[in-house]
């Protein structure tokens, strides 16, 4: 003899919930990462550029004054000292961008492992609310809804 029968009508719609919300999720979470990265990406790819043109053009500036050119201006030893200050700088700042170009990437290849998720969680969140849905309606719903029509009909 059973005293309290669990509630399966509970339970059924809390699969078919739990579903429902596990599609949402999976389909909502890498779109809002994606959405966030790849701006920074490109916003660190050019930045890249622009600072390695920098470089390019202060390090030929600075092997120019190493050469011994004649032009008095670029032999003044404040102004050798102001280039390599720059210089020193535009590296640091190389490195800096450097390594968030490489967490760039890295989230880049995150995404594609949420493609995956996002595969995968709507496949099994859509098959755990047709699941919870099917049950819900052949042990409960279906039954429920003769007995009304029994009732309507008098």
């Amino acid at each position: 003899m059973q005293l309290f029968p669990p509630p399966t009508d509970n339970l059924y719609k809390f699969i078919s919930i739990a579903g429902l919300l596990a599609v949402i999720v999976s389909l909502s979470v890498p779109v809002y990462f994606i959405l966030n990265t790849r701006p920074r990406v490109t916003e660190f790819r050019i930045e890249a550029s622009i600072l390695s043109v920098e470089l390019k053009y202060l390090k030929q500036e600075i092997e120019e004054m190493r050469t011994g050119t004649d032009n008095v201006d670029r032999l003044n030893t404040q102004n050798n000292s102001a280039r390599r200050t720059k210089l020193r700088e535009l590296e640091i700042r190389q490195v800096r961008l450097d390594h968030a170009i490489a967490e760039a990437e890295w989230a880049t290849r995150i995404m594609l492992i949420l493609m995956v998720c996002v595969v995968l969680g709507s496949a099994g969140g859509g098959g755990l609310a047709g699941k919870g849905f099917a049950l819900w309606y052949d042990r409960l719903q279906r039954y429920q809804d003769e007995i009304v029509k029994k009732q309507a009909t008098g």
